[in-house]
């Protein structure tokens, strides 16, 4: 056995008793080749089919050749069995008939019920052994949990999703004349049921480097017309709410979207590269990354000497030990992507102390993103579960 790290190998110790498993292992620990390990433990098999976020299948092809994978491995984009009924179609006649090994990395875009979910489900059945990767299995709350294990094994809840919501959510709900009106979810329960079905198919990892991981946030004050539009898209918001529109997520995004291109936080941006530079930092030490278009396009007219990400695009697979600092141009209200965003530096392999900037705005959203990214809680969630009259205060 090639040489794998004390948590890889009990990791493999554990999990290769059985015919499903759950490697929650955080970024930078070694999942791939960890996995490895299990599958080569295999005698049993022909083939693996491994399923990965598109941006990522050219990264795992070099990754899974260092690991040494005894197997034939056919790599294929999640996001593609969302779109391609041809691919699905062939994928199921060629695996119906096959022992092979399935893998689905970054488990974490199957938690959704959706056609790639489904889809990747019923070819999963067919695997003689599965597997989820992830580092972050959960970006908003327990209910991330369902859709992942059921791709293992319906065995594991023995429950359908209604059943499930109804055993470990706690709901509240607003009823008129005997029809809910309005329902939502306040929190949580049976928990350690809930652990006690799914621990033991679990191997649970965590970072540990000997190195330093320093955070520091960089406030910026908007020009007056980022704050003019601001307060009218605040209005826009607080009133979709009120009147439950059914436009949250769009009407917050183009809230955030408002000051996305502030002048004065690209001057904070040059100022604080101004300093990295008289600290004798080099360029290629340092990683932004951005959130919308409009942030794109200003890095590559001023900035293109750095290495540019865009947080939706970029925060899987990639291995960039060779920088040690992040700027967060914008925040992600997903902290599963946060962190992953982060784990790009800070992983096995890295030899230097990090830095992780946020330039933050000194509108109140910012502040509640932040907060929430700390709490590592869903900030939708959240907003739910405020009055209006708090929302309001905060923004």
């Amino acid at each position: 056995m090639r040489n794998y790290l004390p948590d890889q190998l009990n990791c493999i110790k554990k999990l290769k008793r059985f015919k499903v498993g759950a490697l929650f292992m955080q970024a930078g620990t070694g999942k791939t080749q960890t996995a490895v390990g299990i599958i080569n433990s295999r005698e049993d098999i022909d083939k693996v089919l491994w399923f990965t976020p598109c941006q990522t299948k050219k990264n795992l092809k070099e990754e899974l050749e260092k690991c040494s994978l005894k197997y034939e491995v056919e790599i294929v984009g999640i996001e593609t069995l969302s779109n391609s009924k041809k691919t699905y179609f062939e994928l199921l006649n060629k695996y119906s008939n096959c022992k092979f090994f399935c893998v689905v990395d970054e488990s974490i875009k199957i938690k959704n019920y959706c056609v790639r979910t489904q889809r990747i489900t019923t070819i999963g059945r067919k695997a003689k052994y599965r597997l989820i990767l992830n580092g972050t299995p959960l970006s908003k709350n327990y209910l991330d949990l369902y859709n992942q294990f059921n791709f293992l094994s319906k065995k594991i809840f023995k429950m359908n999703y209604n059943e499930f919501y109804n055993t470990f959510v706690i709901e509240k709900r607003v009823v008129k004349n005997r029809v809910i009106k309005k329902r939502w979810l306040e929190g949580f329960t049976n928990l350690d049921y809930l652990f006690s079905l799914i621990s033991p198919f679990i191997y649970k990892s965590d970072l540990k480097l000997d190195i330093k991981k320093e955070t520091k946030i960089v406030e910026y004050v908007a020009e007056d017309k980022v704050i003019e539009d601001y307060l009218i898209l605040k209005e826009i918001f607080i009133e979709g709410i009120r009147t439950e529109d059914g436009q949250l997520l769009g009407n917050l995004q183009k809230l955030q979207h408002s000051y996305a291109a502030s002048l004065n936080k690209k001057e904070e941006l040059r100022n604080l590269l101004n300093n990295l530079k008289s600290e004798g930092v080099p360029t290629k030490k340092i990683i932004i990354f951005y959130k919308y278009l409009v942030e794109e396009e200003l890095l590559r007219n001023e900035f293109s000497e750095y290495t540019l990400l865009s947080l939706q695009k970029h925060t899987f697979g990639l291995n960039l030990q060779s920088s040690n600092i992040i700027i967060f141009y914008n925040l992600s209200w997903d902290y599963a992507l946060m962190e992953q965003a982060e784990s790009r530096i800070y992983r096995t392999g890295q030899k230097e102390d990090c830095r992780i900037f946020y330039l933050i705005s000194t509108f109140g959203l910012d502040e509640m993103i932040q907060n929430n990214l700390k709490k590592k809680e869903d900030f939708l969630w959240e907003l739910k579960q405020k009055t209006i009259q708090e929302i309001e205060e905060k923004l």
